[in-house]
């Protein structure tokens, strides 16, 4: 018995100390990593007060566990709270835009399982990501609903394709980094009167290339050593140079896509306080999207759609699975009031 209670102990103290310093103000790797489990942490801290409880007075070590892990349900709770789901999350009580995200993982060849959830969504625009020429040929039986199209082709799992119901407008390929294999898609659609500016991204994962499974061509692993030592670098970066031109444009603006980081990093905090822009999560829910190394368990909220204050999302569900480490994440986007914003001068 002494044994389990140090060993509760010692690992209430742990994940105390690793909630507590998951929220330090800081760029440092170690801590961007821990930033992003709050959820899991919350679920150890739950179940280990339970056990503190259930073996009841043990000794000072138990009681001592209990309130440490009572703490770290606090910290992690605190993180939580404004992903709660309100009463009209899920509602779709009406948009003007409806948005289809899926990174689906380059050599995922499930292509039958991607058409189906287009098909069943019914999205105006689809954005799919990681996807090479195989993907695009796979997806021709959507392009008579879709006839519009953007792609572009990248080595290291960054291609991505654009399918719209409605025309592109003012198709631009953007080098938010130094690094021209890492490209984000830019472009205006304009539905039901209301124009969109919308800006497709996939950030540069922060631990490196293979880490997650990523099965990249090993022909072209110089590419990715020579990103790899500073990766967490250049999605920060990545996610600045984002900031700096959403800071200058004034119509009504969606970013789209896998950022490589979930809401509970200082990067992602600071990029929302900086650009202003609105994390459409808050009162939708947890919903992650990213199974690491197909641990479920471990699944992460690193798909994002983030809009400008003008914009608000009135529904955001996780599509089911399709063969991806990723699954899609469909919203439902309108101006704030359900008023058409106008469009504004550059």
């Amino acid at each position: 018995m002494k044994i389990l209670g140090h060993s509760i102990l010692i690992t209430g103290i742990v994940l105390c100390a690793i909630s507590a310093g998951a929220s330090l103000p800081t760029y440092h790797l170690i801590i961007d990593l821990l930033s992003h489990f709050r959820f899991q942490y919350f679920c150890a801290a739950i179940l280990g007060f339970l056990i503190c409880l259930l073996l009841g007075r043990q000794g000072i070590r138990t009681n001592g566990a209990a309130g440490l892990y009572l703490i770290a349900t606090v910290l992690n709770g605190w993180v939580l709270l404004p992903y709660v789901p309100n009463a009209n999350a899920h509602a779709n009580t009406g948009g003007s835009l409806k948005v289809a995200l899926a990174n689906v993982r380059t050599s995922n060849r499930n292509h039958n399982a991607v058409l189906s959830v287009v098909r069943d969504q019914n999205p105006d625009l689809v954005v799919l990501i990681e996807t090479n020429d195989r993907w695009v040929k796979a997806m021709g039986p959507l392009t008579e609903d879709y006839p519009h199209i953007s792609e572009i082709f990248r080595p290291l799992n960054f291609g991505m394709t654009i399918l719209s119901k409605v025309p592109l407008e003012e198709i631009e390929t953007r080098y938010f980094t130094e690094n021209e294999e890492i490209p984000s898609l830019l472009f205006k659609i304009t539905l039901k009167g209301q124009k969109y500016r919308i800006v497709a991204v996939h950030a540069t994962p922060p631990i490196g290339a293979n880490v997650f499974g990523q099965d990249f061509d090993k022909k072209e692993n110089h590419i990715s050593k020579a990103i790899r030592n500073r990766t967490l670098q250049l999605r920060n970066e990545h996610l600045r140079a984002i900031t700096d031109w959403v800071s200058i444009k004034s119509d009504p603006t969606l970013i789209v896509g896998d950022l490589n980081t979930t809401p509970f990093s200082h990067a992602f905090k600071q990029f929302l306080s900086v650009s202003k822009l609105r994390d459409t999560r808050k009162g939708q829910g947890f919903l992650p999207t990213c199974v690491p190394l197909s641990a479920w368990p471990f699944r992460l909220p690193i798909d994002h759609f983030l809009s400008s204050q003008d914009l608000e999302v009135t529904s955001l569900t996780v599509g089911p699975d399709i063969g991806s480490d990723h699954r899609p994440l469909i919203a439902v986007i309108k101006p704030v009031n359900n008023a058409l914003v106008l469009k504004r001068t550059d």
